[in-house]
């Protein structure tokens, strides 16, 4: 589930014919820690030095719309950073071109590109995220200098814990969807299953239907403030 539909509804982009509120959700298997990711061939030691570059510092990201382009759209606005961002990255593409030296970095999911930093092609230079996945990493919180940037780099935070989401239509009848939760909960604490999942390297922090439907009308329930912050943000 691509968390970016959450920013789309909030500003109202066109083709968002649907209102996630009323989707039907399951549950939530883990959270999504947003960081930024700096490719090691690009000389760039830490983010200081892309916040304070006088050319434009070439990031990669999934296309208009996704919540990785979204969020790189924030954080350059936020924190007034000088980018150049090149959309049309899907998948690992992104890593890929960092290793052909052809882009800097990335705004992305820590868990997503954790291998590319335990094999030495990069490092994490920033956590967008309030969590403590990525401890001794500097965090974008402290680079907000005004109540604007503030509200922006929290807003990705909030997102950021919604993560792996698991949702079905609207109007799901309210039996079915207590049984659909209640299978997905007891998945989410397989012994089987959480052992597959760290064996495969994938954190599991589970929450169930009824909090993640919560949160989402948290998510989406902005002050019109924060709406129009996002919408300047997220101009293409």
């Amino acid at each position: 589930f691509n968390t970016g539909l959450i920013y789309d509804q909030m500003i109202k982009r066109p083709g968002v014919m649907f209102d996630l509120g009323k989707f039907s959700w399951i549950g939530k298997a883990a959270d999504d820690t947003r960081a930024v990711l700096v490719s090691k061939k690009s000389g760039i030691k830490n983010f200081d030095e892309i916040l304070a570059s006088k050319t434009p510092v070439k990031f990669a990201a999934s296309g208009i719309g996704s919540a990785a382009y979204i969020e790189t759209r924030i954080l350059q606005n936020a924190l007034r950073l000088n980018l150049q961002i090149v959309p049309g990255f899907d998948g690992n593409e992104g890593e890929m071109s960092m290793l052909r030296n052809e882009v800097v970095a990335q705004v992305g999911t820590a868990t997503s590109v954790e291998q590319f930093v335990k094999n030495g092609n990069g490092y994490f230079a920033l956590a967008i995220s309030e969590s403590n996945a990525l401890p001794g990493v500097p965090r974008a919180m402290t680079y907000a200098k005004d109540d604007r940037a503030k509200k922006l780099i929290a807003l990705v935070s909030t997102l950021s814990e919604i993560g792996r989401l698991t949702a079905g239509p609207p109007g799901i009848p309210a039996p079915t969807l207590a049984v659909l939760r209640d299978a997905y909960n007891k998945t989410m604490q397989d012994p089987a299953f959480l052992a597959e999942a760290k064996k495969l390297v994938l954190p599991i922090d589970a929450a169930p239907g009824d909090k993640v439907e919560a949160m989402i009308k948290q998510a989406l329930a902005q002050p019109p403030e924060t709406i129009a912050l996002l919408k300047a943000a997220a101009e293409n």
